[in-house]
């Protein structure tokens, strides 16, 4: 953040911006990486906010997620897959929560993700994106740990 003389510091310009989103109902993956429907369970903030409006000079954040896969019918399972998406696409190089069930009979694992980031001043959206590689079977993600958490600072 850049400051010039005479600038008023004001507290969008200097307080951190955090808040988690859940997945708000079970999800069946599909082959076409699809967007999931968050819900912000944070304190303060509307139930369906998943985006926060940056102040002048940007900031610095970093995303930590988690998808709570199951299998749920076993078949031919490559990978899982979940993404943090940023105003609408997957950062370029950004890691995804990856699982390979190994098709065990009602296999279930938490997989988690982070990734740092900048943000330029202006509104920014959040969210998750999921997909599954498969000729059969089936992959659900749970609701509540599923989720994703921001963590803005100046």
């Amino acid at each position: 953040m850049s400051v010039a003389a005479g600038d008023d510091l004001t507290a969008p310009r200097l307080n951190p911006i955090s808040f988690q989103l859940q997945l708000g109902a079970q999800y069946t993956l599909t082959a076409t990486a699809t967007d999931l429907t968050l819900t912000n369970v944070t304190a303060g903030y509307a139930s369906g906010t998943t985006s926060v409006v940056v102040p002048e000079g940007g900031m610095t954040g970093l995303a930590v997620w988690q998808g709570d896969f199951q299998l749920t019918t076993a078949g031919t399972i490559t990978a899982a897959t979940l993404d943090l998406v940023i105003d609408g696409a997957v950062p370029t190089n950004a890691p995804s929560a990856i699982w390979d069930p190994g098709n065990v009979s009602d296999g279930r694992a938490t997989i988690p993700g982070h990734w740092p980031f900048a943000l330029a001043a202006g509104s920014h959206s959040f969210g998750l994106r999921a997909a599954v590689a498969l000729s059969s079977g089936q992959v659900k993600l749970n609701p509540k740990h599923t989720c994703l958490s921001i963590y803005l600072h100046p």
